[in-house]
């Protein structure tokens, strides 16, 4: 390995490291000096690769943007029958979120205080993935109606991010039942089979 490939092989440990303590214990707990040490290396490297705190969270969080435009890009794959493909795409959505909990609950918290790739995610979702699972649910439904699609697009997602970010806070309240985590793919048949059965 040559000093280029090591520099880059280390950058990219320093930013897999950034990620997994900020899926962990949020992005508040983030120090350079925490992370110097789970990587192994000093802070002055940290500091050479990316200057401050603020932009190696930034950096990190990148990652997190590519895992999403990869999920949303499977909405675009012709070659999967689109029941199946929207199947596929809510099964990758629930592991995100589930990856992603601490951060997508700070960001909800704190909506004045994002960072900038933060920033960068939520445009791409909105400008971008919004759109896919809307022209997905105008190939099932073969309905063309533009506020049609936009709900049935909200309450698509809302549908697995009720349970997967609000539900823990509802059982504190008692015991329900039937979990969403003991049976995710049989949630998301129902959901499927409710929204699109005749179809």
């Amino acid at each position: 390995m040559n000093n280029e490939e090591k520099e880059l092989s280390t950058k990219d440990t320093i930013l897999k490291i950034t990620l997994n303590i900020i899926k962990k214990e949020g992005i508040e707990s983030i120090t350079i000096r925490k992370i110097a040490k789970e990587a192994n290396v000093n802070v002055a490297l940290i500091n050479y690769h990316f200057g401050s705190k603020d932009n190696l969270i930034n950096e990190a969080l990148k990652i997190l943007i590519k895992d999403m435009e990869q999920l949303f890009n499977t909405l675009e794959n012709d070659e999967i029958e689109p029941k199946k493909k929207l199947k596929l795409f809510l099964l990758g959505y629930v592991e995100i979120l589930g990856e992603n909990t601490s951060i997508i609950k700070k960001a909800m918290a704190d909506t004045d205080k994002l960072f900038q790739s933060q920033l960068e995610l939520l445009k791409f979702v909105n400008q971008m993935g919004f759109g896919k699972i809307k022209h997905l649910t105008e190939q099932i439904t073969k309905i063309e109606d533009d506020k049609f699609l936009t709900f049935t697009m909200f309450q698509l997602v809302g549908s697995i991010f009720f349970p997967m970010m609000a539900l823990p806070l509802v059982e504190k309240g008692g015991p329900i039942e039937y979990k969403f985590s003991d049976d995710i793919e049989g949630y998301i048949d129902i959901l499927i089979d409710n929204f699109f059965k005749e179809y």
